[in-house]
C-alpha cells in the first residue's frame, strides 16, 4: 500500500488509507483510549471508519463518479440492488481488506476475502460473487493471472472484475484489460465512491446478463423459425439475409448478399415483388407477395411478407407455403365434392350451374336438368349392408360419367358442344346438367343412354345386382329460370317416373307440382297424426295350416287423414322412415298391440302371439330392448307372446350392436321373425347364424305357385332348410285354396293372407278368435285339427 506524506504533518504518524480528499489521515495521539490488541495503524483505521460513518461519506462538491453516465443509460437509481451483492476482495494487505469490508458492509454488501491469488480462485468457485475487487500484485499468483483464470471458470465470463493497483503506467492498464478486467481503480482508493462504483458495475453486469439471455432466447427463437429473412434496399439489392431452417432458402442457396430480387425470381414474380416493396415503403403497411418457383418436386409456392423498417429499406419474411396451399386446396375440394364418389356435391353443382344458365340466357339456348334416382337402392343397402351400397354408388357414378360422351362432357366455359356437369345430390340421387342445347332430342338421347347403361348388371362383393333408374327432367327456360326451381321441378318429375315403375323418365309438367304439394301436405300432416288420434291398428290373422286355428295376429298401422281419407301404408310408412317419425309411431304400435294381446289372453286365448314389424330406424334407436322390457312389464304380456318381424337387411348388416340387440331380445323370450324372406340378397346358409325363430316366405313367391315357375322350387327349398334348422315357416299373401294345399303338403306351418282374413279392427279380430278357427279351412286341415 502506498503512503503519502505532506508538509505540516508528522512524518512518523501512521496512515492506513486516505479520505475522500486524498489527504493522509493521522493516527490519534497516545492519550486516546484504544484496545490494547489493536496496532496503532489498525486502531487509526477503525477510528477513521467511526468518524466517516457519522459523515455517511458525502461526495465532495466538484468530484464526479465515473459511472454517473451509466445511471441514465440503465435507467436505474444509485441504490444497492434488492438482493444482497456479494463482493470478493482478493488483496494481500489486511488493512485494505478491513477498511473495504467495513465500508462495503455498511453500504449493504456481503463481503468475502482472500489474501492471495490461489485462495481467491478457490473462493470464487465456492461463493460465486457478483463482483471481484482484485489487487494486481499478489503472492503465489498475480492479479493478471487470477483474472484470466476467473474468466475461464464457469460463470466467470461476465462477473465484473475491478483491478486495484498503484502501478500507473499505461502498459499495466492495458495488460489488466487484456486479462479480462472490467474496470481499473488506481490506488489509493476513493472509499466514498467505492459502494456506488461497485453498485453500478453489478447493475450493468446484470443488465448485460439479461441482454445476453434475451439475445440468446431471441436467437433460439429465430433459429426455430423456418422463414428466410431478407434485408432489401429500395432498388431490390439484398443487403443481408438469414437463411432460416425451412425450404424457402433451399430454392436459392449460396450467399444472397449483394444479389438482387431480379437475379432470384422469374421476371413476372420479380416485378410483382418489387411493386410490393414500393407499396410497403410508400404506405408503411405490410404487403404480401406470393410467387412460384420450380423445385425438385415441382412448383413450390412461396409467400413473402414485406414491411418497411423506417430506414428506406424493407424486411421480407419468406416462407414456403406449398403444403399450406395444398391443404387449402384439399379443403376446398372436400367442401365442394362428394367424398364417396368424387363427384361435385349439390352446393358446387349450384355454383357451376349459374354461369351455364347465364350463357344460355345470352345465347338463347336451352339447359336440361336430369334428376337420377337408383330404384330399390334401400333394399340393396339393407340386405347387403352399407359397404356394398357405397360400392354400388361409386359404380353408378362411373357409369353416369360414361353416359355423357367425351365430346359432350366439356368444361362449363365451352362455346360449342353439350356442356355437361354431373353431381351427387345425396343418398342414391344424382343430378346432371346439359347445356348449350338446341332441342330436347339431345336430352332424350343422353337419358336413354343412361337407362341402357343401368340395364347391365352390377357385380358387388360377389353378388350380381340389377338396378334400374328413374329420371326426372326439367328444362330451362320453359319450366323455370333459376337453379332452385329447375332442380325442384326435376325432382318432382323423377317421383312421377318412379311411380310408373323403373326404368323410366318423365319431363316435368305443371300437374306434377300439385302432386308434390299434396305429398308435402301429407308429410306435414303425418307429424301431427299421432297426437290427433288419426293413427290406428288393424290386425291380420295368422292361421295354423294343419288345423285352421288362428295362432296370432300381425299388427299393422293405418292412417285416416281427416281430408284425404285412408292413406295407404306404402305411402305414409316411407315418409315416416324418412323424417324419423317411424320411431315414435313404432313405439305407439308396440304399446297398443301388446295391450290388445293382453286383453285377448285375459279372455282365454293364452297361446296367441302378436307380431309387430320393426324398421331399421327402430332397431338402431339405442333404447329398443329397454323400451320393450318396459312395455312387457306394463302390460304383463308374456315375452313368448310377442314376435318382432325384421327385414333381411337388418340381419345382413351383422354389426356388433345388431347382434347384441337380437341376442338381448331373444334372451328376454321375445320371438324373432325374418319378414319377406327371399326378396333380398341373403343366403339360406345365413339362417343358422342368427337368433331367429321364424321365416316368412314373401308373397311374391306364393303368388306364382299356381303358374309353371321356379318359385315353387324356391318355396320348397326354404321350407326344407327352415325345418332342418327347427324354424317355423309362415307364408304371406295366401289367396287361394290351391296355394294352401301346396304349402300344407310341403310342410309349411302357418300362413296369412286375404284367404284367411284381411287386416281388421280389433273388434272384428275378437269375433274371429271367438269363432275358434278360420271358417274356410280345407276339410283335410280341419280333420287333422280334430
Amino acid at each position: 500500500m502506498r503512503l503519502v506524506s505532506q508538509p505540516g504533518l508528522d512524518p512518523n504518524a501512521s496512515f492506513s488509507s486516505f479520505d475522500h480528499d486524498a489527504r493522509p489521515v493521522p493516527a490519534t495521539s497516545a492519550g486516546d483510549s484504544r484496545p490494547a490488541t489493536d496496532s496503532p495503524s489498525e486502531w487509526t483505521v477503525r477510528q477513521y471508519i467511526r468518524e466517516k460513518k457519522e459523515q455517511r461519506f458525502p461526495t465532495p462538491r466538484g468530484q464526479h463518479c465515473c459511472f454517473s453516465g451509466l445511471d441514465a443509460l440503465c435507467g436505474m437509481k444509485s441504490e444497492v440492488p434488492e438482493r444482497p451483492t456479494v463482493v470478493l476482495i482478493i488483496e494481500d494487505d489486511r488493512q485494505v481488506r478491513l477498511l473495504a469490508r467495513d465500508v462495503l458492509e455498511e453500504a449493504g454488501f456481503v463481503v468475502e476475502e482472500a489474501c492471495d491469488g490461489r485462495e481467491g480462485v478457490v473462493k470464487f468457485g465456492r461463493v460465486r460473487p457478483d463482483v471481484v475487487l482484485l489487487d494486481v500484485i499478489l503472492p503465489y499468483m498475480n492479479g493478471m493471472t487470477v483474472c484470466r483464470v476467473l474468466r475461464e471458470m464457469p460463470g466467470g465470463e461476465r462477473v465484473p472484475v475491478v483491478m486495484m493497483t498503484a502501478l500507473g503506467d499505461s502498459d499495466a492498464v492495458r495488460e489488466a484489460f487484456d486479462a479480462g478486467a472490467t474496470f481499473f481503480v488506481p490506488k489509493p482508493i476513493n472509499l466514498s465512491t467505492l459502494p456506488e462504483h461497485l453498485t453500478y458495475l453489478v447493475r450493468s453486469s446484470r443488465v448485460l446478463q439479461e441482454l445476453h439471455e434475451s439475445e440468446t432466447q431471441n436467437r433460439a427463437l429465430l433459429n426455430a423459425i423456418p422463414d428466410m429473412m431478407l434485408h432489401i434496399c429500395r432498388e431490390g439489392t439484398i443487403l443481408d439475409f438469414r437463411a432460416g431452417n425451412g425450404c424457402a432458402y433451399a430454392a436459392f442457396g449460396g450467399n444472397l448478399r449483394g444479389r438482387t430480387i431480379a437475379d432470384l425470381l422469374p421476371c413476372g414474380a420479380a416485378a410483382q415483388f418489387m411493386a410490393q416493396v414500393g407499396h410497403a415503403l410508400a404506405t408503411g403497411t405490410m404487403m404480401v407477395c406470393e410467387y412460384e418457383l420450380e423445385g425438385p418436386g415441382g412448383l413450390n409456392t412461396h409467400e413473402a411478407r414485406i414491411v418497411a423498417n423506417g430506414t428506406g429499406t424493407v424486411l421480407a419474411i419468406v416462407r414456403d407455403v406449398t403444403e399450406r396451399r395444398q391443404s387449402e386446396e384439399m379443403i376446398r375440394y372436400l367442401a365442394h365434392h362428394d367424398s364417396l364418389t368424387g363427384l361435385p356435391n349439390r352446393i358446387f353443382f349450384g355454383e357451376m350451374l349459374e354461369p351455364v344458365l347465364s350463357r344460355a340466357r345470352r345465347d338463347g339456348k336451352q339447359v336440361a336438368i336430369l334428376f337420377v334416382d337408383l330404384d330399390d337402392f334401400k333394399l340393396i343397402n339393407d340386405t347387403l349392408g352399407h359397404a356394398a351400397g357405397d360400392h354400388l354408388l361409386r359404380e353408378a357414378a362411373q357409369r353416369l360419367k360414361g353416359c355423357v360422351r367425351s365430346s359432350d362432357y366439356v368444361a362449363s366455359g365451352a362455346e360449342s358442344g353439350l356442356c355437361g356437369t354431373i353431381a351427387r345430390f345425396g343418398g342414391d340421387e344424382f343430378i346432371l346438367s346439359l347445356g348449350n342445347l338446341d332441342s330436347v332430342d339431345d336430352v332424350v338421347a343422353v337419358t336413354q343412354r343412361i337407362i341402357n347403361e343401368f340395364s347391365r348388371e352390377f357385380r358387388i362383393d360377389g353378388h350380381e345386382i340389377f338396378v334400374s333408374v328413374s329420371i326426372g327432367i326439367s328444362m330451362y327456360p320453359d319450366d323455370a329460370e333459376d337453379t332452385g326451381s329447375l332442380v325442384r321441378n326435376a325432382d318432382m318429375a323423377m317421383f312421377a317416373a318412379k311411380e310408373e315403375g323403373g326404368p323410366s323418365f318423365r319431363f316435368f309438367t305443371r300437374g306434377m307440382n300439385e302432386a308434390a304439394q299434396q305429398r308435402l301436405s301429407i308429410e306435414l300432416s303425418l307429424r301431427k297424426a299421432l297426437e290427433r288420434g288419426e293413427i290406428f291398428i288393424h290386425y291380420q290373422p295368422k292361421v295354423d295350416l294343419s288345423c285352421g286355428e288362428i295362432t296370432g295376429f300381425e299388427a299393422l298401422a293405418r292412417w285416416h287423414h281427416p281430408e284425404l281419407g285412408l292413406i295407404p301404408p306404402d305411402t305414409f310408412i316411407p315418409l315416416a322412415e324418412k323424417n324419423g317419425l317411424i320411431v315414435r309411431i313404432g313405439e305407439w304400435v308396440l304399446r297398443t298391440a301388446c295391450a290388445q294381446a293382453r286383453t285377448w289372453i285375459d279372455e282365454g286365448f293364452s297361446d296367441l302371439c302378436m307380431a309387430i314389424n320393426l324398421s331399421s330406424h327402430q332397431f338402431t334407436s339405442g333404447n329398443l330392448t329397454s323400451m320393450v322390457k318396459e312395455v312387457l312389464d306394463e302390460t304383463e304380456l308374456p315375452p313368448s307372446c310377442l314376435e318382432f318381424e325384421i327385414t333381411e337387411g337388418i340381419l345382413m348388416e351383422r354389426t356388433e350392436k345388431t347382434m347384441r340387440t337380437l341376442s338381448e331380445l331373444r334372451g328376454m323370450g321375445v320371438r324373432i321373425s325374418i319378414d319377406d324372406f327371399g326378396t333380398g340378397y341373403s343366403s339360406l346358409g345365413y339362417l343358422k347364424r342368427f337368433p331367429v325363430n321364424t321365416v316368412k316366405i314373401d308373397r311374391s313367391f306364393v303368388r306364382e305357385i299356381d303358374s309353371p315357375h321356379e318359385d315353387a322350387a324356391i318355396i320348397k327349398a326354404i321350407i326344407a332348410v327352415a325345418r332342418n334348422l327347427n324354424l317355423q315357416v309362415v307364408a304371406e299373401g295366401v289367396e287361394s285354396h290351391r296355394q294352401t294345399e301346396f304349402l300344407l303338403a310341403h310342410g309349411c306351418n302357418e300362413a296369412q293372407g286375404f284367404l284367411f282374413g284381411k287386416p281388421v279392427h280389433p273388434d272384428e279380430a275378437s269375433l274371429m278368435l271367438r269363432a275358434g278357427r278360420w271358417c274356410g279351412a280345407p276339410a283335410r286341415a280341419v280333420a287333422r285339427g280334430r
